[in-house]
């Protein structure tokens, strides 16, 4: 077995995402076999909006690692609805406002992860937790 891989999956550690997580990693993306994981309350939120010292760079470190050793060349960026990590879905004014956090978050997350590393593909994945308990997994633009 090979000692690379293709991809680095950044999400919550919400364990109602698990599952499902790793369903559509397989099954649709065809990468969990070749994926790099870092599970972080609120995924990348503390690297965009860190609120104590050394949080940022723990992201980017598990990412340094992962392209240094594994020769990453995708980063998969995923974020959730209703993260608690966020304040839940009564931090937003609505689906669409807590939507567009999101995306802004992952969209400056993407940016800072691709500063420094050039080479690197960014893919954007919404989470929504639907109340029956689904998850519908959305790339986003």
């Amino acid at each position: 077995m090979s000692h690379t891989c293709k991809n680095i999956v950044i999400h919550c550690i919400d364990f109602r995402l698990m599952d499902q997580l790793f369903d559509w990693l397989k099954n649709e993306q065809m990468v969990v076999d070749t994926c790099d994981e870092v599970a972080v309350a609120g995924s990348i939120k503390d690297l965009v909006r860190p609120q104590n010292p050394g949080e940022a760079e723990f992201i980017l470190k598990q990412i340094e690692i992962s392209a240094r050793l594994h020769k990453i060349e995708r980063v998969i960026i995923m974020n959730h609805t209703d993260c608690g990590a966020y304040g839940g879905k009564s931090a937003f004014n609505g689906d669409e406002d807590e939507e567009r956090g999101h995306l802004e978050d992952m969209r400056k997350a993407g940016e800072i992860i691709k500063n420094k590393w050039t080479h690197l593909e960014i893919m954007l994945v919404l989470a929504n937790l639907n109340p029956n308990g689904k998850i519908d997994f959305r790339k986003m633009a």
